[in-house]
């Protein structure tokens, strides 16, 4: 991350709420670890050597479960014997998404997140004249689960947001809102009760000096489906709230941060101690020490050499 980054997120964080400030650092730091990006456990003197190792198990662990989860493949079944044409639309669909590829992805967010997303964009892929819909695996930490206040597993709403830099290098915003609506039709005459109809509303908001530096709404549809446009899993279950339990967590990361620490002065015992160094006194030469394995450490002559 760039000291621009940095900065970036230094002005635009204070605009979220601190849940959300912590989500996002969580997943970010997170992902790190899963990459192999961890901190330098060992202080790096000047002109010394780095003498720091990581040895990434985090990593490992992830790659591990998420081989576990998809690596054997995952096939769906839909109803009816033989290749019935729902059961050919939906194989289509899946190659067309690269299904392995998308999956894994999926598992890979779960991992590091806790809760992993995929979005429905409609009639974005064609395969023989017939369109298929375009399913992403979307960035967890762009996410925002919005529930009932009195329940929250019943989903009302989900704001994906981000920032990047536009074309005259100024920060842009863009937020997409997906909130469920409920619309009541006149009662029906035959059993004199109301019927209440679900369906979900996708606004798209932009922030940047067009708009006034303030949020504004540039597009809003009508989800043409009874599912919502976009789905949720959790990683591992959590009761407390809508977002899943990450694999990674705190005394994941702190085990991780001991493995390198010692792994780190295990390698700097080798490295200054293993190997018995060949000392040449009173030579009359006077030559930098060099802590090579294979070198010959050269000591001026004089009374107070050996001391």
């Amino acid at each position: 991350m760039s000291i621009f980054d940095n900065l970036r997120d230094w002005l635009l964080r204070p605009l979220m709420d601190n849940a959300t400030r912590e989500r996002i650092t969580f997943i970010e730091n997170n992902r790190n670890y899963r990459r192999g990006v961890q901190p330098d456990t060992m202080k790096v003197r000047l002109g010394r050597g780095n003498d720091n190792v990581t040895l990434n198990l985090v990593g490992l662990a992830v790659n591990r479960s998420v081989s576990l989860l998809f690596g054997n493949g995952v096939e769906f079944d839909m109803e009816g014997e033989g290749e019935t044409p729902e059961q050919v639309y939906i194989d289509k669909m899946y190659e067309l998404n690269r299904k392995e590829i998308l999956l894994h992805k999926v598992a890979v967010n779960g991992a590091e997140a806790g809760t992993a997303y995929i979005k429905t964009q409609p009639d974005q892929l064609e395969k023989d004249g017939v369109w298929y819909p375009r399913l992403v695996a979307i960035l967890p930490e762009t996410v925002t689960i919005h529930t009932d206040p009195e329940d929250m597993e019943i989903i009302t709403g989900y704001t994906i947001e981000f920032w990047y830099k536009g074309a005259d290098d100024k920060e842009v915003g863009r937020k997409q809102v997906m909130t469920k609506t409920y619309d009541t039709t006149e009662p029906d005459d035959e059993d004199n009760v109301d019927v209440t109809a679900e369906y979900w509303t996708v606004e798209d908001y932009e922030y940047s000096a067009k708009t006034g530096n303030k949020w504004e709404l540039t597009g809003s549809v009508k989800w043409p489906y009874a599912f919502p446009p976009m789905i949720h899993t959790q990683n591992l279950p959590a009761c407390d709230m809508a977002y899943g339990e990450a694999d990674i967590t705190p005394d994941v990361i702190a085990l991780q941060n001991k493995i390198n620490y010692n792994a780190s002065n295990e390698g700097k015992i080798i490295k200054h101690h293993a190997h018995p160094k060949t000392l040449l006194f009173g030579s009359g030469t006077r030559k930098r020490v060099d802590d090579s394995v294979d070198e010959m450490w050269i000591l001026p002559a004089g009374s107070d050499a050996k001391n």
